[in-house]
């Protein structure tokens, strides 16, 4: 007496495997979507981390020329916001963001009294510097940082933007 064995496993049967293999392929391509969209965001966020990274540095940057070029003490002007601005961008295309990557900087001094000034478009910060401080504040937009992977699927980061500060003594 001889008997069958089947490669497809005891009790089952061809079809019933074919079935299956059906369905793991459904149950795939059902996935590949959500997989796909978490895929983009890894990225994406992972790009938007390494901005905020490099606009901390500009903006350290950029208060250290302001302190080293003694541009606090006689109040703060838009031109002294132009040479920090310029400063920033050079930092920011350093890392790979373009030559003008910087939406705005803004310039605030407490030494002789608090004065603020700005190049581009920055909003004041809530707060004013501890005394005979100098504070730097960038401003650079998300699409400046990272593609907008994820707009097709309803994530738009266009109008949002990375705002840090560099607060160092005069």
């Amino acid at each position: 007496m001889q008997r069958h064995v089947s490669s497809h496993g005891p009790g089952r049967s061809r079809s019933s495997s074919l079935r299956r293999r059906g369905a793991v392929v459904v149950e795939l391509i059902l996935m590949m979507p959500i997989l796909f969209i978490m895929l983009l965001a890894i990225v994406e966020f992972g790009l938007i981390f390494v901005g905020i990274q490099q606009a901390e540095a500009a903006a350290r940057l950029g208060a250290k020329y302001a302190v080293d070029n003694n541009l606090a003490g006689g109040g703060a002007t838009a031109g002294d916001a132009a040479l920090i601005r310029n400063e920033v961008d050079e930092a920011l295309a350093t890392a790979g963001f373009g030559t003008s990557a910087s939406g705005g900087v803004r310039f605030t001094e407490n030494v002789s009294g608090s004065s603020s000034a700005e190049d581009g478009t920055c909003p004041q910060a809530s707060s004013t510097p501890p005394a005979d401080t100098i504070r730097v504040r960038v401003c650079i937009p998300l699409t400046a940082v990272t593609p907008d992977m994820l707009s097709t699927f309803g994530f738009s980061i266009s109008s949002r933007r990375i705002i840090v500060d560099a607060v160092l003594p005069n």
